[in-house]
C-alpha cells in the first residue's frame, strides 16, 4: 500500500509540473516570438558562426511588403557582418544598378525567380556567399526567412524566424501603401519572374473606369517595376499574366479586389483583396464613378445595352479595345479589334458619355467585312484615326455582325434609351425590309465594350 502511495504522489508532482511548464511547442512559439531586430541579429550570429573568415560577402535582395522592411533588414545585415570583423563585404552602392545590367543585358526575357535573381547579381559581383532573404504575412506574425548561399558549390544555409511585426514597421493604411502590399501579395506565390501587363479595374457589375480606376492602374504598374525579381511589365505583347480587378463602396469605405491571372489558361496565379478608407479618396481627390457619371446613369445605360451582351450569339463574337485598361485621355485615338468565328458584316455604334448615339462603322463604301477565324482592326491601319474629346465619361461601343451584306446607315445622333439604341441596331428579334426580296435582315450575334475618357 504504502509503494502504491508513493508512486500516485510522483505522478502528481509530475502532471504538477507539466501543467505548469509550457508545452513544447508553445516553448519554440515563444522562442520565436522576437522582434524584427532580434531576428535579424540571431541569424547574423548563426551565419557569423557558419561562413570562415575572410569569405568574400554579397547581401543581395531583400523580398518585404515595404521598402522601409527590407531597407531596415538590409541595414542590420550590413552593419552586422561588417562589425563581425571577419569578412570582405562587397560595394552595396552598386546593387540597384548591377540588376538593371543584367536585365538590361537579358533583354529583359530571363524568368528567374527571386533566389535565381539574388544568386545572379551575387555571381556578377564574384562572391563567395549571396545573402538575401524574405519577410512575409505568416497567420497573425510574420516570417523572416534569411539564406547564406555558396553559388560555387550550390550549396546554402539558413535561419527562419517567425515573430509579431513592430508596429512601426506594419504597412501604413495609405492608399499607396495598400497598393505595395496588394502588389507584395499578387506575387507571393510566384516562382519565377513573370511578364506581365495591366488589364481592366473597374467598379463591379457595370466594369466602369475612373479616376481611381485610372489611379490603380498606374500604381500597381509603380509598384510592380520597383519588384524587378518578380515581375516583368509590357504594353501587353508577351505577357504571361494580367493584373485585373474591381472595386465597390461598402461600409468602411471601398472595397478592392485584384487578381494576376495567367493569360494562359486564365487560372488566378494571386489576389489581394484591401479596403480604402473613403478619406483617403478624398485625400487624394479621386472617384470610383465615370466624370458627369452617377449610378442610375449606369444603371440606366447597362438596360439599355443589354441585347447586345452576346448571350444569343449564332457563333462567336467579340470586340475590344486596343488598351487593355480601357481607358483614354483627351487627345488620344481609339482603335479597337472585332473578332468573328464565321464570315460576316458588322456593324459598329458609338454611345458617347452624354448618352448620344451614332453609326461608327461602316461608312457608305467602307468594306465592313470580317473574315472567319481572323480580328479586324478598326479604323484600318492607315486610315483617319477616332480622336477622343469631349464629353468626358463612360463611353459604349456596340457591335452587331450579319450574315449578309447591307447598307449603313449613318448620321443618327439621339439620346440613349433601350429604344434608340434597339432601333439603331437592329436587335435580335426585330425585323425590316432585307436589301434582297423583302428578306428579314437580323444580327447573328452582338458584342459590346466600354472604356473611360479621362480629362
Amino acid at each position: 500500500m504504502r509503494q502504491f502511495i508513493l508512486q500516485k504522489a510522483i505522478c502528481i508532482i509530475a502532471l504538477t509540473a507539466c501543467a505548469s511548464r509550457p508545452s513544447a511547442t508553445e516553448t519554440d512559439k515563444q522562442a520565436s516570438s522576437l522582434l524584427l531586430e532580434a531576428a535579424v541579429k540571431e541569424s547574423i550570429a548563426y551565419f557569423v558562426s557558419q561562413i570562415p573568415e575572410g569569405a568574400k560577402i554579397a547581401i543581395t535582395l531583400i523580398d518585404a511588403e515595404t521598402s522601409l522592411q527590407s531597407d531596415y533588414i538590409f541595414e542590420e545585415l550590413w552593419n552586422g557582418f561588417q562589425n563581425a570583423g571577419k569578412f570582405s563585404l562587397i560595394d552595396r552602392k552598386n546593387l540597384a544598378s548591377i540588376q538593371a545590367e543584367l536585365t538590361y543585358q537579358a533583354g529583359g526575357d530571363v524568368e528567374d525567380s527571386f533566389e535565381q535573381s539574388a544568386q545572379r547579381i551575387g555571381h556578377f559581383l564574384s562572391a563567395e556567399y549571396i545573402v538575401y532573404g524574405k519577410l512575409r504575412p505568416w497567420g497573425t506574425e510574420y516570417r523572416l526567412a534569411l539564406y547564406a548561399s555558396q553559388p560555387e558549390k550550390g550549396v546554402s544555409i539558413q535561419q527562419t524566424k517567425n515573430f509579431p511585426l513592430d508596429p512601426h514597421f506594419l504597412p501604413e493604411k495609405t492608399l499607396d501603401a495598400a497598393l505595395q502590399r496588394a502588389v507584395f501579395e499578387l506575387g507571393a506565390n510566384l516562382t519565377t519572374r513573370t511578364t506581365a501587363s495591366m488589364g481592366r479595374i473597374g467598379y463591379v457589375r457595370y466594369h466602369a473606369a475612373s479616376d481611381f480606376s485610372d489611379y490603380l492602374v498606374k500604381n500597381i504598374a509603380y509598384q510592380m517595376s520597383n519588384q524587378p525579381a518578380k515581375y516583368r511589365l509590357t504594353q501587353g505583347e508577351g505577357a504571361t499574366a494580367i493584373v485585373e480587378g474591381n472595386f465597390y463602396p461598402d461600409a468602411d469605405g471601398v472595397a478592392v479586389i485584384l487578381q494576376l491571372v495567367s493569360t494562359a489558361d486564365s487560372s488566378i496565379l494571386g489576389m489581394s483583396k484591401f479596403t480604402i478608407p473613403r478619406t483617403e479618396l478624398d485625400r487624394n481627390r479621386l472617384s470610383v464613378l465615370p466624370p458627369n457619371t452617377s449610378l442610375a446613369d449606369l444603371e440606366r445605360v447597362s438596360k439599355a445595352i443589354a441585347p447586345y451582351t452576346g448571350t444569343d450569339n449564332a457563333f462567336t463574337l467579340s470586340v475590344a479595345p486596343s488598351r487593355q485598361d480601357a481607358v483614354y485621355h483627351y487627345g488620344d485615338t481609339l482603335a479597337f479589334t472585332v473578332y468573328a468565328a464565321r464570315d460576316c458584316y458588322i456593324k459598329v455604334m458609338h454611345v458617347d458619355a452624354e448618352g448620344r448615339q451614332q453609326t461608327l462603322f461602316p461608312y457608305p463604301g467602307e468594306d465592313n467585312f470580317v473574315r472567319a477565324g481572323q480580328a479586324r482592326l478598326i479604323p484600318p491601319e492607315n486610315s483617319e484615326p477616332i480622336m477622343l474629346t469631349k464629353p468626358f465619361g463612360i463611353e459604349y461601343i456596340l457591335t452587331a455582325a450579319y450574315d449578309d451584306p447591307f447598307d449603313p446607315e449613318t448620321g443618327v445622333v439621339e439620346p440613349v434609351s433601350a429604344v434608340a439604341v434597339n432601333r439603331g441596331l437592329d436587335v435580335r428579334g426585330a425585323s425590316r425590309p432585307g436589301k434582297q426580296g423583302g428578306s428579314v435582315l437580323r444580327p447573328s450575334g452582338t458584342a459590346w465594350f466600354s472604356y473611360t475618357l479621362l480629362e
